[in-house]
């Protein structure tokens, strides 16, 4: 636009161009408006697209599971502030996942799944059950004659042995008492034969942890019933 004003000025002083001379003017004026503006249109666009993609290919990542993806934060306009605002919400997410994450090993998976879906309310209902009860026998020997950590390791194998099969059997850890453990069978996840699930548990129980934990002997018992099962307290 600069040089199209100084060729009309240049016009009005008397210097007349030739129609030759003007033409060519015209058409470098053009060429060198139409280069700058796509060099500053492609900057500009550049400068927009990119923040915009990567909160995009992080969301992507978010959604496949990758709740650790962070965006670099460009600047402080507002798509800064938005890539700032997806890695807050990055973080939120993160955190919720590791306290469901915790919140399911304490309580059960299932236990914690049920309680995500529905809002907890003091009472119960009507069930029929399975329950396993396993306890290691001699525990109290154990712990006076071993050193603290070998009878946390043997707990460990311990439990680790209750857990694996109680899972294979859909059943669920309602507590862990010390170095005793309290398995239920048809709550809160309803089983067609919960109480064939309880005898096979205990059965399998008995074998595994003789054979994987030979150093301990285990009591454990059976029982099938009504139970009302809920919160309590």
């Amino acid at each position: 636009m600069t040089g199209l004003i100084i060729v009309a000025i240049y016009t009005l002083a008397g210097r007349a161009l030739s129609l030759e001379r003007l033409a060519v003017v015209v058409i470098v004026l053009g060429a060198t408006s139409l280069l700058a503006g796509f060099l500053l249109i492609s900057l500009a666009t550049a400068s927009m697209i990119g923040p915009l993609r990567s909160v995009r290919w992080a969301m992507e990542d978010i959604t496949a599971g990758t709740l650790s993806r962070r965006v670099v934060v460009y600047d402080g306009t507002e798509l800064g502030e938005l890539q700032r605002g997806f890695n807050q919400m990055a973080s939120g997410l993160q955190e919720r996942e590791r306290l469901r994450d915790l919140f399911g090993r304490h309580v059960g998976r299932d236990v914690a799944e049920a309680a995500e879906l529905h809002e907890p309310e003091l009472g119960g209902q009507d069930s029929r059950v399975g329950v396993v009860f396993v306890d290691l026998i001699g525990s109290t020997e154990m712990a006076v004659r071993s050193e603290a950590s070998e009878v946390v390791d043997v707990l460990n194998q311990f439990f680790s042995v209750v857990v694996e099969t109680v899972e294979e059997y859909d059943g669920i850890v309602d507590s862990f008492l010390g170095d005793a453990a309290l398995v239920v069978f048809g709550a809160p996840r309803s089983m067609a034969d919960p109480a064939t699930a309880t005898l096979a548990c205990a059965r399998v129980l008995g074998r595994r942890l003789q054979e994987r934990v030979p150093d301990c002997r285990a009591g454990i018992g059976a029982s099938f019933g009504d139970v009302v099962a809920g919160y309590v307290g």
